[in-house]
């Protein structure tokens, strides 16, 4: 991999990703094994998808805004060009990564380094005084769950959905096609809190009026997930009886009004 060509891409770099991490606001959209899949955003406009496993000491993030791709990884030195090594398995080359200063590097990868993540065991990197290796158990998958979230422009409601729609159904739940999604104008995060003693699966109510399995949350866990202000959501017991109300995001509200808690009536 030679130097130059990172001399041209740098520019590319600096353009489409600089800045975007301090100031990106991270929103869940998936868990993929031990891989977490999230959407960052500036302000209400899609930014990238990431593939994010963590070591315990530090975390590499797989990033793609839909057409590029590009790896980030801790590093505390200024901002500027930094030289590292990095590789899979016991390899290493020398590259240049980019940094803004605010903690991390990261630099531009090929398709040929795209596929080299989802096929191989591990993954290392030394830069500056920090070495660092994380495996990569389970990034095949990971990897194609962030290219699905960058198509979808980081909007859950828009992929395949994962068990496919289900009728309203039990107790104290809305009427079937009673409610539905209106619009996906104005975006907002909300965070669902499961304070039962038993777990909750949570359904957004699609645009056709159909529920969309998004969550289950056992008991005292939270998730945050990305939606719009007219978008429906409701949460289930085991037995499929409604626990709680409908709860509808509210774009301007804050988060006060977007956390949702979940207890038995």
């Amino acid at each position: 991999m030679a130097k130059s060509w990172f001399g041209i891409v740098f520019a590319v770099v600096i353009g489409l990703f600089a800045g975007q991490t301090a100031r990106a606001n991270d929103v869940v959209y998936d868990q993929v094994g031990r891989w977490q899949v999230v959407v960052s955003a500036q302000g209400n406009s899609f930014a990238f998808c990431s593939a994010v496993i963590d070591n315990g000491r530090a975390r590499l993030q797989i990033r793609t805004d839909g057409s590029a791709w590009f790896i980030s990884v801790p590093h505390a030195g200024r901002r500027g060009n930094v030289e590292a090594m990095y590789g899979f398995g016991g390899g290493r080359e020398v590259v240049n990564f980019y940094t803004e200063g605010d903690g991390s590097a990261f630099i531009l990868i090929n398709a040929d380094q795209v596929n080299a993540f989802r096929s191989n065991q591990t993954f290392g990197v030394d830069i500056g005084r920090n070495s660092q290796e994380w495996r990569l158990d389970g990034s095949r998958a990971a990897v194609d769950k962030a290219r699905e979230c960058a198509r979808n422009q980081g909007r859950q409601q828009a992929a395949d959905a994962k068990a496919g729609a289900e009728p309203a159904r039990g107790r104290n739940c809305p009427a079937p096609g009673s409610l539905r999604s209106q619009n996906s104008n104005r975006a907002v995060t909300v965070t669902f809190y499961n304070g039962s003693d038993t777990p909750v699966t949570i359904y957004w109510i699609g645009y056709d009026g159909q529920w969309q399995r998004y969550h289950t949350l056992q008991p005292d866990r939270n998730v945050q997930q990305r939606t719009f202000g007219t978008h429906p959501w409701v949460a289930t017991e085991p037995n499929g009886d409604c626990i709680g109300e409908v709860f509808m995001p509210q774009p301007g509200g804050g988060a006060e009004n977007n956390n949702f808690q979940i207890f038995r009536r």
